[in-house]
C-alpha cells in the first residue's frame, strides 16, 4: 500500500478529514499529517502526538508535544537516532513505528 494513502490528514481546528484527489487537495486550510517516526525522513521534524506506554521514552523526552528530528538510519535493520530536547537517542525500529508524530503540512485548494 502506498505511504500516502496509509497517512491520515486532518485539519488542525476542526479535526474533519482532508479530501485528497490525486495529488490535490481539496481544502484550502493547513492540515496536518500522521506519521510513525520510523516513515520520518532524515532531517525532517515533527511533534510527538502518542508514544507507547514504555519505562525509558518518558524519561528520554519521547513524551506527547515534544519535537523530534530524525539524524539517522543505521544500517542492516538497526536503530533510527532521533534527536529530541538536544541529545541523541537511538531507538529501535519496532518501538520507532509505534511513536505517532504530527507533521504540518501547506494544502492547496484544488482547482
Amino acid at each position: 500500500m502506498d505511504k500516502a494513502i496509509q497517512k491520515h490528514k486532518y485539519q488542525k481546528d476542526t479535526g474533519a478529514a482532508c479530501q485528497s484527489d490525486s495529488n490535490r487537495v481539496l481544502q484550502t486550510e493547513k492540515c496536518k499529517e500522521r506519521q510513525s517516526l520510523l516513515e520520518l525522513e532524515e532531517g525532517q521534524q515533527a511533534t510527538i502526538v502518542r508514544s507507547p506506554d514504555h519505562c525509558l521514552l518518558a524519561p528520554l523526552g519521547f513524551r506527547p508535544g515534544k519535537v523530534v528530528e530524525i539524524k539517522s538510519r543505521q544500517p542492516f535493520q538497526g536503530p533510527i537516532v532521533a534527536e529530541i530536547e538536544g541529545r541523541q537517542i537511538a531507538v529501535d525500529r519496532r518501538l520507532a513505528d509505534s511513536i505517532i508524530l504530527e507533521l504540518e503540512a501547506a494544502v492547496h485548494a484544488a482547482g
